[in-house]
């Protein structure tokens, strides 16, 4: 199975700050989905452990995956693209799903701390992994 290939981009957010995240070709858009998450400076046993979590949630969902670490301008941050990938074209089930996952893995990393205090709170690994096999269950019954 081809990985799809990858650009990295700049992206702006004013005139001195941004990160780099990931694009894909049109054609590689129908079979994969970059999801971009910004990870902030905390314990990195957490960090490794819920990029861990999320990419075995979804190849257990039949997905295959990849990830790009790359730079912010925020030097206590890095952005990581996680691709989710099939060597076919996404059903829109697996559509759903994927959009569904990536609102989770947004959500349930950035409980995580404050960006008002940079205090940093216990990732809930459980309630993401329970969140994401819930969805899987409802979206996914046969397309596996």
């Amino acid at each position: 199975m081809v990985v799809p290939k990858i650009k990295k981009t700049w992206k702006s957010i004013d005139a001195w700050r941004g990160y780099y995240g990931c694009e894909i070709p049109e054609e590689d858009k129908k079979r994969a989905k970059v999801i971009e998450l910004s990870y902030v400076a905390r314990n990195p046993e957490d960090n490794e452990k819920f990029l861990k979590l999320a990419r075995e949630l979804l190849e257990k969902q039949g997905f295959k995956t990849s990830a790009r670490f790359l730079p912010t301008s925020n030097v206590f941050a890095m952005n990581v693209c996680l691709i989710a990938y099939k060597d076919r074209p996404l059903s829109k089930e697996e559509k759903e799903f994927l959009d569904e996952f990536e609102e989770d893995y947004i959500d349930f990393y950035t409980r995580s701390f404050s960006i008002f205090t940079g205090e940093t709170y216990p990732i809930d690994f459980e309630g993401f992994k329970s969140s994401v096999e819930e969805k899987a269950k409802s979206k996914l019954k046969e397309v596996v």
